[in-house]
């Protein structure tokens, strides 16, 4: 298992704060809109076109699709004063949560417009968008403990949003196979442990060990770092840029 986070970290680049009141559980089967303030609601919008502007759609077949047509629709619905809700469903055991676009303050024949002309074609798209921004953007999934230029740092961002998205479904689908809700976590010999996770949890210690969490954006970012000069070379180089959770790499 260590062998392939030193993969990660020395190969070549190739949660926004869910703070709304928690409502009951909908009953089997049902979903639940659950009404957001405005605060709540800016910080999903920045979380729903950040990560439409960078992230690219996983299409199937290896294919990633770019969602900035899907972007420039939903800022325009943005603009226009449309909402986002939060809906909850449960499903078998677990519980889906994700967004859902409210027509708020946009003209009536404005927003049928929209929704019969434009939002169609991005359906699946925009589902996949919302279930993924209740996490949070893309950009705060990055924490290392090392300064870059945040200009830098989007455009790395944009240039490998398909491996991003390779890297997070292989993480993930591995979380599933070996039943590790919690990532995929190794422990060093002076007891520290990192994981490989698909977001930031915000986890600071575990087992009474200090943890660390590498997201995908954080690994290209640490890579294509190494790749242009702006961190060591090597595993160890790479290591140096994790923040910690005691704040010492």
């Amino acid at each position: 298992m260590v062998s392939r986070f030193e993969q990660i970290l020395s190969s070549p680049a190739p949660e926004v704060s869910t703070t709304a009141p928690r409502a009951a559980a909908p009953a089997k089967g049902r979903a639940q809109d659950i009404t957001l303030g405005k605060e709540i609601q800016d910080q999903y919008w920045n979380a729903v076109l950040t990560n439409a502007y960078f992230l690219r759609y996983p299409a199937g077949g290896g294919r990633f699709e770019p969602m900035r047509p899907l972007y420039e629709v939903l800022e325009k619905l943005k603009l226009a004063g449309a909402g986002l809700a939060r809906v909850e469903e449960q499903v078998g055991r677990g519980r889906i949560v994700r967004l859902k676009l409210e027509q708020g303050s946009v003209p009536e024949a404005e927003w049928n417009r929209i929704r019969a002309e434009e939002l169609p074609r991005f359906k699946d798209q925009l589902r996949w968008l919302f279930t993924l921004s209740v996490m949070g953007a893309a950009a705060e999934y990055v924490d290392l403990g090392v300064e870059l230029p945040a200009e830098w740092v989007g455009d790395v961002l944009g240039k490998h949003g398909s491996r991003i998205a390779e890297l997070r479904e292989d993480i993930i689908a591995e979380m599933v196979e070996k039943r590790r809700r919690s990532g995929l976590c190794f422990r060093l010999k002076d007891g520290r442990i990192y994981c490989l996770v698909p977001c930031k949890t915000g986890r600071r210690v575990a087992g009474g060990r200090v943890i660390t969490e590498l997201t995908p954006e954080e690994a290209v970012i640490v890579a294509e770092a190494q790749e242009t000069g702006l961190l060591p070379a090597g595993t160890d180089g790479a290591r140096s840029a994790l923040k910690w959770g005691s704040g010492a790499a």
